[in-house]
């Protein structure tokens, strides 16, 4: 990759994301591919995260921890309380004691020349709004989530204005976060504009949408006979009908039941490989104990992840259609189509206009078993309009969600704002 000729010091600010320093093969995300990208180019990167692993609910380090990755690029992981479930108390708590340690520590680093700044979480967003206002540095709030607003979508409507007050610090420090922050991106354009709402402001030329980019790079003769040995003991080889789901596995953000109870209904004989882990795994298995045609792999390696797309026909992205899915683009949609999926989607909004438009899949009412059955076995079986969804998908995949393009653009733009 051609670096950059001038270089620039960048703070990234996540919390929730995988690291490199995870192990071999890690799968990064948004903000790990920007600031391997940014290092490639010959910028100086601090990723600010945190010690605890979200994913694994483990920590990974004793205490505070800087890691010197490699030449010009240090992982500063902050240790917290941590937490054994994603909506909990601890998990506020050890998200304050986060922002805390980042009060603390960031005034004894090297300033940078612009911060690149998750949000959520809120916890870090404002003390970082606050530094970069307090020494005259730009910093990008780059919306990922409709927080605290999904909170209204998950409980009755009654409870609303208790949830206000109990979280009243949460929607004020989201006003201020947004309302001090040079510039406002997202991976959507419904997110740059619900962070506008907050910041209370017209847009201007800075605030844009960056869609999530997904990495797609050849691997190893050995990587690669690692990751088809793995399949090949699960039962899912090629030359059958093989569907997937790679995610959480919650039936909270997504009806899982739902896939499942069209997958028992298929009359074909499929594999629906669910690879992930999450709290409603259990009961997922449970209901299908018994049925040889439902494989639950667990996390996987980026490697296994490619492997798995390869063998597959169809990826399934059960969302439930709350707001902040109606307005998203999550990376599962660009990992699907870099895996030259067809995909399935329960939420029509952005993610359905991208499938619907490009004619890389199609939605379906979400919830709705026998809608899902049926739309599974119109592609099974009509093998020309799913090739022809799979080649969409290739197509739109390299126009417009590959991540060495995204990555380089968002590296780019951060130069930019720096030079002016």
């Amino acid at each position: 990759m051609e670096k950059s000729k001038k270089s620039i010091n960048v703070w990234i600010l996540q919390v929730g994301e995988p690291l490199p320093t995870d192990g071999p093969d890690v799968r990064l995300f948004r903000c790990g591919l920007l600031a391997q990208t940014l290092a490639e180019q010959g910028h100086q990167v601090r990723w600010w995260t945190s010690g605890f692993d979200h994913y694994k609910k483990c920590f990974r380090f004793s205490d505070d921890e800087v890691i010197a990755y490699r030449p010009g690029y240090e992982i500063e992981a902050l240790r917290g309380h941590g937490y054994a479930k994603n909506v909990s108390l601890d998990r506020y708590r050890d998200h304050r004691a986060l922002g805390r340690k980042f009060e603390q520590f960031a005034p004894k680093r090297e300033r940078p020349d612009i911060i690149w700044c998750a949000f959520p979480i809120m916890e870090l967003a404002r003390p970082a709004v606050r530094y970069a206002r307090q020494h005259g540095i730009p910093i990008i709030l780059d919306a990922m989530d409709r927080w605290p607003d999904q909170f209204f979508e998950v409980g009755p409507r009654w409870l609303n204005p208790v949830l206000r007050l109990l979280l009243h610090d949460q929607w004020r420090g989201t006003r201020e976060a947004f309302a001090g922050a040079t510039a406002i991106t997202g991976n959507s354009e419904g997110f740059v504009q619900w962070g506008l709402k907050y910041a209370n402001r017209e847009r201007n030329p800075l605030d844009r949408p960056f869609y999530f980019g997904y990495p797609k790079s050849e691997l190893s003769a050995e990587t690669r006979a690692n990751a088809e040995a793995y399949w090949d003991s699960m039962g899912v080889v090629q030359g059958r009908p093989n569907l997937c789901f790679v995610g959480t596995v919650s039936d909270r953000p997504f009806d899982l039941t739902a896939t499942v109870q069209a997958v028992k209904a298929l009359e074909e004989n499929v594999r629906y490989v669910i690879c992930g882990e999450g709290e409603s795994k259990a009961a997922l298995q449970h209901l299908t104990a018994g049925d040889d045609r439902f494989v639950f792999s667990g996390w996987r390696n980026a490697a296994e992840i490619a492997v798995l797309m390869e063998r597959c026909q169809i990826g399934i992205a059960p969302y439930r259609p709350t707001e902040n899915f109606l307005h998203n683009i999550p990376n599962k949609v660009p990992e699907y189509l870099a895996g030259g999926l067809a995909g399935l989607c329960g939420v029509d909004g952005e993610m359905g206009a991208i499938l619907r438009d490009s004619g890389a899949g199609q939605t379906y009412p979400a919830s709705d078993p026998t809608a899902l059955r049926a739309a599974i076995q119109s592609l099974l079986s009509d093998s020309s309009k799913l090739t022809a969804m799979r080649a969409a998908a290739t197509r739109i995949f390299e126009s417009d969600f590959r991540a060495e393009t995204v990555y380089a653009g968002i590296v780019e733009t951060l130069v930019k704002i720096v030079d002016s």
